[in-house]
């Protein structure tokens, strides 16, 4: 009898411990992809500037004509949206240790909802953009960046994809 109230009172004891730990392992993961976002978010933004100065000193030796122009800007505009994708991303996930116990679970939903019906269908297209948009243009240092971003665009989609995969394994359990 001692023995099963001595393992009772164990299981009482473990359970909401081993639960916490499951916890705080979604928890670190999902606030580690944050960080990711967010550091890709700052990564977009100073490659963003760099292909600004690039387009500026290019357009004053008229080395671009009218088509690429457009399709260096519209390569611009790819990498602002996915870098505020990110950067939107990346706070909200780094705010998640912060968010009520009891509502955590309600947030995962709603967030992995979001995630795998907008957030990555936006991305995806957005990528395939930029990919069309790096086919038209002949200069090679702007080649270069948007080769850059496309890394950084792909990295994006995997931390997406990855954090939709946690979420849907938390909530499925």
């Amino acid at each position: 009898m001692k023995k099963v109230l001595l393992l009772i009172a164990l299981t009482c004891f473990l359970l909401p411990s081993v639960s916490n730990s499951q916890d705080n392992n979604v928890e670190q993961k999902l606030t580690t992809a944050g960080y990711l976002l967010y550091k890709g978010s700052k990564n977009l933004k100073l490659l963003r500037s760099d292909l600004a100065e690039v387009m500026k000193k290019s357009r004053d030796l008229n080395e671009l004509d009218n088509l690429e122009m457009c399709h260096i800007t519209m390569l611009m505009d790819n990498i602002l949206l996915v870098e505020t994708i990110c950067m939107y991303e990346g706070i909200l996930l780094g705010s998640i240790p912060n968010i009520d116990k009891g509502k955590i679970l309600e947030q995962y939903k709603v967030h992995h909802s979001q995630l795998k019906e907008d957030i990555l269908k936006r991305l995806y297209l957005n990528y395939q953009g930029t990919q069309s948009c790096a086919t038209n243009i002949d200069n090679k240092i702007i080649l270069e960046f948007a080769d850059r971003a496309k890394e950084q665009m792909q990295t994006t989609l995997r931390v997406i994809e990855e954090v939709i995969k946690i979420l849907q394994s938390h909530i499925n359990t």
